[in-house]
């Protein structure tokens, strides 16, 4: 069994803890490889490759390959300086992001958060 989730992450550390504490519940894992980048879900949900993506794919290959990271989770959150959106958007994006994923990263766990304010994490399908 793994001990490591991955997750693709804002860089906003207001939503680190809730989040990290939600996938150690939900995968059910002591640690959490964390890939980060201003307004993450609009670079992965973005058609195409872009620069952004293409180094948060090669570091979720680096997880996969040394941490037996079967298990990756994309983030999206309230107040976000570097996707500000509405969420009804940012949810479109992570559903998009999740595609993405399972397109280049078909043997994984993915799951799609949105993380409010207060702490709040939940799953978007």
């Amino acid at each position: 069994m793994t001990e490591f989730a991955t997750v693709l992450h804002c860089i906003d550390g207001r939503f680190q803890l809730p989040v990290f504490h939600y996938l150690q519940e939900r995968f059910g894992v002591p640690y959490i490889d964390v890939i980060t980048e201003a307004g993450m879900v609009r670079h992965i949900a973005s058609p195409g490759e872009n620069p952004v993506k293409s180094a948060t794919f090669e570091s979720l290959r680096i997880s996969i390959d040394r941490h037996d990271s079967a298990q990756v989770a994309l983030v999206a959150h309230e107040d976000c300086a570097g996707n500000p959106k509405p969420r009804e958007e940012q949810e479109k994006e992570l559903r998009q992001g999740l595609k993405e994923l399972e397109r280049h990263f078909p043997d994984m766990e993915r799951v799609a958060l949105w993380c409010s304010l207060s702490g709040e994490v939940v799953e978007v399908g």
